[in-house]
């Protein structure tokens, strides 16, 4: 297997170059693919019925790729934010506003290769770094997933998962952190979340289940990850029969 880098247009050149580069540095086998999630969805199809180990993808504007890849597939899905309208905002907030079950990890183009570089040095462990409902979430996901994972600090052979304050910086790191944001998210708060996210893995805002999705597709429980989202569906599949009968 591979890793898949896909953009959804040509305009996102400056964006996927810089990837590109990065990733023939640190000597990562890729295939480059531009498609599009809302001009191209048969041809995203397509390409992602291959087994890739993990998927970079990135759109500007409403930047639904990441999100529409996520959907259909069980590997983890980094998501670059394209420049846009809004200064990004918009794709930013696409990619990392996924709803609960379904995570994209976003992250900066700058730092894309280096982070799916350490996703494929691979981790055994969980590290859940914080506290809180956020982090009560991701612990009862985990769980849910048979996961196995540790309390404490940051360790340099796991896959943490921190809490960290809405809008706070934090600096570049070693170790494979996926950043999962705490705290009352209001329309102001959006830009300090965006200019927050330069470096490491992020999931939106106190989204701890998906930050816990992200750790195990990272860890390789396709199967457990399957069975939940067939949860999922089922939940939606209800809703739907009760709403028809409105």
């Amino acid at each position: 297997m591979t890793v898949l880098a896909i953009f959804g247009s040509k305009s996102d050149e400056e964006t996927y170059g810089r990837v590109a580069d990065d990733l023939k540095r640190l000597g990562i086998d890729f295939e480059l693919r531009i498609a599009s999630a809302h001009k191209t969805p048969e041809m995203v199809d397509e390409i992602i019925r291959k087994d890739y180990e993990l998927i970079i993808a990135g759109a500007g504007l409403a930047a639904h790729l990441p999100g529409v890849i996520a959907a259909k597939k069980i590997v983890p899905v980094l998501g670059v934010p394209c420049p846009g309208a809004y200064d990004g905002l918009d794709a930013f907030l696409s990619i990392a506003q996924m709803p609960p079950g379904i995570p994209v990890l976003e992250v900066n183009a700058d730092n894309a290769a280096m982070e799916a570089k350490k996703i494929l040095e691979k981790k055994d462990k969980v590290a859940v770094v914080g506290e809180g409902n956020a982090a009560e979430k991701a612990i009862a996901t985990l769980e849910e997933l048979g996961t196995s994972f540790e309390m404490g600090d940051v360790a340099e052979d796991a896959v943490n998962i921190v809490f960290t304050e809405l809008g706070r910086a934090v600096g570049e790191r070693k170790e494979l952190i996926i950043y999962c944001p705490v705290g009352a998210a209001g329309a102001g708060e959006a830009v300090d979340a965006m200019n927050a996210a330069k470096h490491g893995l992020w999931v939106g805002v106190n989204r701890g289940e998906n930050a816990a999705i992200a750790a195990a597709e990272i860890l390789g429980k396709k199967e457990e990850i399957g069975n939940y989202r067939k949860k999922l569906a089922k939940k939606i599949a209800k809703a739907d029969e009760e709403a028809k009968k409105c």
